[in-house]
């Protein structure tokens, strides 16, 4: 195959030689390299591919593909040496088309997250297979087809051994499961490298993992710093004191029989949850693109916008939120705590209604009101279990105290 065909569909720039030169093979290992392929110069986070120019040169490669243009200086006229952004990139652009682009005629479901993604991928592949499919998988273990298993170094390999997987699999028209080492392995593979997924699941992220926002166009951003959960918890926090409060109000009125005390608290937490919300409100109206900045950088414009948007749209329904918290804990401090854990289960139904009807219909401005919608449900369901945790602990007080003569 010629060098320009292998590069046809990525930005690069030759600096010496012809494009017109015959490849053999792509290699990015220089132990690999032999005469007649590409050398693709990888930096890593343990060694620079750069550093093997002279041995890829020994060894006869045909051409060399670099990210720095002052290594061509060392390279004779002879080779063909090409600059490109990103040498991973073009690694996978490259590998794509040595093989036929395989990937264009398979069905790939990508699954990531902290835990559980091996057992989720023998899940998915077991449940193709009971529906009479022969699948691929590729993942920890290494990869398979069918029964057959081809051992592996990484849980996500380089672009390289995953199209020339996927060829072999095309060949027998195999869906393909893979499980990848993270949210940036999944994405760029399938997304940025146009190495299509058809689908993709996120296993068991914990909270510092997760990591995204999915706009309109389902691209995903990425931002260690959970953008607006540590904005949205920040203002969020005042609800828990709120809550805390009351639980502790409400055990000690009940301890007292002056459950007539409880209302006056009701009302007053409740003008304060209000007044809260509603400067909260106004500042995440005003301000949450500047807010959204300090954890983005101001070129993502996009990101920032979406950030805002969550935000708002939480905020627009704190009040519902104050009202969660304070009766949910003041129930609690009641002694009822069975009503506070129903209500959970409200929230989750909600949250799940949300995230399998409305998501996919309307996308991530659905995804922003999942909270408000669980919130809404919570208040539904506890206020008339305070109002009937109330009645209950009237009588229950009200009934004498029964006492035995020995």
């Amino acid at each position: 195959m010629k060098l320009s065909e292998l590069c046809s569909e990525f930005k690069y720039e030759c600096l010496s030689g012809s494009m017109d030169v015959d490849v053999r093979d792509v290699i990015y290992d220089s132990r690999k390299i032999t005469e007649g392929t590409v050398f693709v110069c990888m930096v890593g986070a343990v060694t620079d591919g750069h550093k093997y120019i002279p041995d890829a040169v020994k060894k006869g490669a045909s051409a060399i593909v670099v990210e720095r243009a002052d290594e061509a200086q060392q390279i004779p006229d002879q080779v063909t040496v090409i600059q490109v952004e990103s040498a991973r990139r073009a690694l996978a652009y490259m590998s794509a088309a040595l093989f036929g682009h395989p990937d264009r005629k398979l069905v790939t479901i990508g699954i990531t997250g902290t835990k559980g993604k091996t057992t989720t991928t023998y899940m998915i592949k077991s449940v193709l297979e009971m529906a009479g499919k022969k699948v691929g998988l590729i993942g920890t273990i290494g990869a398979m087809i069918g029964d057959e298993h081809i051992p592996s170094k990484n849980t996500t390999p380089e672009s390289y051994e995953r199209q020339h997987s996927d060829s072999a699999k095309s060949r027998y028209q195999v869906p393909i499961v893979r499980e990848t080492g993270g949210l940036r392995d999944t994405v760029k593979p399938y997304n940025e490298y146009e190495n299509t997924g058809d689908g993709f699941s996120f296993a068991n992220y914990n909270g510092d993992e997760m990591l995204g926002v999915i706009n309109y166009s389902k691209h995903i951003y990425f931002d260690r710093k959970k953008q607006w959960n540590q904005i949205g918890m920040f203002f969020c926090c005042p609800y828990d004191a709120l809550g805390s409060t009351m639980a502790t109000y409400g055990g000690q009125n009940v301890g007292a029989k002056k459950l007539d005390r409880l209302s006056g608290g009701l009302k007053a937490e409740g003008i304060l949850g209000i007044g809260y919300s509603i400067l909260a409100f106004v500042v995440l109206w005003l301000c949450g693109n500047q807010l959204a900045m300090f954890f983005v950088e101001s070129a993502q414009a996009e990101v920032i916008a979406n950030v805002r948007l969550f935000l708002v749209c939480n905020s627009a329904f704190y009040i519902p939120l104050a009202f969660v918290n304070i009766v949910r804990f003041l129930i609690q401090g009641m002694g009822y705590s069975k009503f506070a854990i129903l209500a959970g289960v409200f929230e989750m139904a909600a949250r799940t209604l949300v995230g399998f009807v409305f998501v996919p219909m309307f996308g991530y401005p659905a995804a922003c009101f999942a909270s408000p919608v669980a919130w809404i449900f919570a208040d539904c369901f506890l206020f008339p279990a305070y109002f009937h945790v109330l009645k209950k602990t009237k009588k229950m007080l009200s009934e004498p105290v029964r006492t035995s003569v020995a």
